[in-house]
């Protein structure tokens, strides 16, 4: 199985809908009011599931950066990343061709979550 199979397997054995792209094949879907997205564009086996979440400009970049770099330093796994106008929370895993634990899914959901989280706490909104 592909790293997409994984998890829409996962998606649909708990219950959630969700939206595959038919032209990128990226996969979006809602955690507990969050909505995610798996990016399919690093190789079969690649889970990269990611959260975009937040504007970034030039009156909050230095607040954003400092944010991040909290979230990184405090959290394993998930890393977020300030671009030119968004952040994102990302976290990957290579999957096997067979026997992958879809509880690995799970713990991942909950890790974007809760870095998501941190981010807010962190920068005060």
């Amino acid at each position: 199985m592909t790293a997409k199979d994984y998890l829409k397997e996962f998606l649909s054995n708990e219950g959630y809908r969700f939206e595959e792209n038919p032209d990128s094949g990226h996969i979006s879907f809602k955690f507990e009011g969050i909505k995610y997205v798996f990016l399919n564009n690093s190789g079969k086996q690649l889970l990269q599931i990611a959260i975009l979440f937040y504007d970034v400009n030039e009156d909050n970049r230095f607040a954003v950066l400092e944010a991040c770099n909290k979230v990184n330093s405090d959290k394993a796994m998930v890393k977020l990343t300030a671009d030119e106008d968004t952040v994102w929370a990302n976290w990957e895993d290579i999957v096997p061709e067979d026997g992958y634990p879809l509880a690995r899914i799970d713990m991942a959901l909950n890790m974007l979550k809760t870095a998501f989280n941190l981010f807010y706490e962190t920068i005060g909104d």
